[in-house]
């Protein structure tokens, strides 16, 4: 069986479709431009020395160009602490989801044999990631092991 669709429907579905895709792009692409600055931003470094530069038609109008540089590296480490605030947020929203997708998991195993299962592919997968210090998920495999 063929579905028959009329060129026109055809036509601005595929003009529909094209948008799209040029606005996922636009999107992908402004998103990678924004997490380039915020990491500028966040460099100890390069941050201050970028935020100077990008501001230095300030540090040089009529007035006392120190006190504009303050000004500008006062303004500066403002946003940096507010960025810092957001990033801790943000990990801290992380790892809470993270427990929660991992309390979701656990709370549906109900014997013994599964849930050393679930601690082995746990600690395999934690390895993979490089994260370490899983010492207490290893023991409580281990135990669920010789109960």
């Amino acid at each position: 069986m063929r579905i028959r669709v009329p060129k026109l429907t055809r036509e601005a579905a595929l003009r529909r479709a094209e948008e799209e895709e040029a606005l996922r792009s636009a999107h992908a692409r402004e998103t990678v431009e924004l997490e380039l600055l915020l990491d500028r931003l966040a460099d100890p470094v390069l941050g201050p020395v970028w935020w100077v530069s990008r501001y230095a038609d300030l540090q040089f109008a009529a007035g006392d160009p120190k006190q504009k540089v303050n000004s500008v590296l006062d303004a500066f480490k403002q946003l940096q602490e507010t960025l810092h605030a957001a990033r801790v947020d943000q990990t801290s929203d992380e790892k809470l989801l993270v427990r929660r997708k991992i309390e979701e998991v656990f709370s549906v195993i109900e014997d013994k044999e599964t849930l050393s299962l679930a601690l082995q592919v746990m600690n395999r997968t934690m390895e993979y990631l490089g994260i370490h210090g899983m010492g207490g998920a290893r023991q409580a495999s281990t135990a669920a092991d010789t109960t």
